[in-house]
C-alpha cells in the first residue's frame, strides 16, 4: 500500500529535487490526488523555502500557495528562513549555504511571500470556499488554468500570469447578469466590484497590464452570479 507522504517522491528523481522543480510541481500532485477515488487529502508541508537573498520570489510563494488550494489541497504551509533555522544571540545557527538574515533587522514574517499568505488567508476567510471544487478547464485560452468554481454561480481563478482570460460559464449565465472583482495577492488590494451581462464565454482582463504595467503581475478574479 502506498504511504501517503511518499506520493510526492515519485515525481521527484533525487537529483531533481530542487526547490524550483518541486515548486512547479505542486498543482500537478495535487490534482492528481484530487482526483482519486476516494480523494485523497493533501496539504502541502513544505515548499520552496523564502530566504532573504536570491530565490524565491514572493511571487513563486504565491503560486505555490494559489495552485495548491485552488487545485483541491486540504491545505498549504508557509516555510522561511526564520521560521525552519533560527539564529539567536545565546544559540546562534551557522548560515553554511543558507542566506539567513542575523541582525533581525526584519523577521521572516516580513518577507513578501509570507505578507502574500497572511492576505491569501484574508481572502478565503471572506468566501464560502468549501462549497467550490477545482474545475481548471472552465478557463480557456491560458497556459496554467487554476479556478475553483460552482460552475453556474461562483468562480475563483488564479492568473499566474495576469492577462486576460476566457471563462466558460455556461449556457445558463444567458441572459443573466454577474458581479466580479479583480483581487491582487502580493497587496491584498481589492478592485472596485463590476457588473457584467452573462453569456457562455467571457474574456476579462486584468486592471493593470502590458504595456501600462511592464512588470509581470499575478492576479486573483472572483465572479459571482446574481
Amino acid at each position: 500500500m502506498e504511504q501517503p507522504f511518499l506520493t510526492i517522491l515519485k515525481y521527484l528523481p533525487p537529483k531533481y529535487t530542487d526547490g524550483r522543480y518541486a515548486n512547479e510541481m505542486i498543482p500537478l500532485i495535487v490534482s492528481e490526488d484530487y482526483s482519486r477515488k476516494p480523494t485523497k487529502p493533501v496539504v502541502v508541508t513544505e515548499p520552496w523555502y523564502e530566504f532573504v537573498e536570491g530565490n524565491p520570489t514572493g511571487m513563486d510563494i504565491r503560486f505555490a500557495a494559489w495552485s495548491s488550494i485552488l487545485s483541491g489541497a486540504a491545505g498549504h504551509t508557509y516555510g522561511g528562513g526564520h521560521v525552519w533555522w533560527a539564529h539567536v544571540p545565546e544559540s546562534p545557527a551557522s548560515v553554511g549555504s543558507w542566506p539567513l538574515e542575523v541582525e533581525f533587522d526584519r523577521t521572516t514574517y516580513d518577507y513578501e511571500g509570507a505578507v502574500s499568505m497572511g492576505i491569501l488567508s484574508q481572502f478565503f476567510r471572506e468566501i464560502k470556499w468549501w462549497n467550490l471544487e477545482p474545475h481548471p478547464e472552465l478557463i480557456l485560452e491560458y497556459p496554467q488554468p487554476f479556478c475553483l468554481a460552482m460552475p453556474g454561480e461562483e468562480y475563483l481563478i488564479y492568473l499566474r500570469y495576469g492577462g486576460s482570460p476566457v471563462i466558460n460559464l455556461g449556457t445558463a449565465a444567458n441572459g443573466k447578469n454577474y458581479n466580479y472583482f479583480w483581487f491582487n495577492p502580493a497587496t491584498g488590494k481589492k478592485y472596485d466590484s463590476q457588473v457584467g451581462e452573462g453569456k457562455e464565454f467571457i474574456r476579462l482582463s486584468c486592471p493593470e497590464m502590458y504595456p501600462g504595467v511592464t512588470e509581470l503581475r499575478d492576479f486573483v478574479l472572483y465572479i459571482k452570479s446574481d
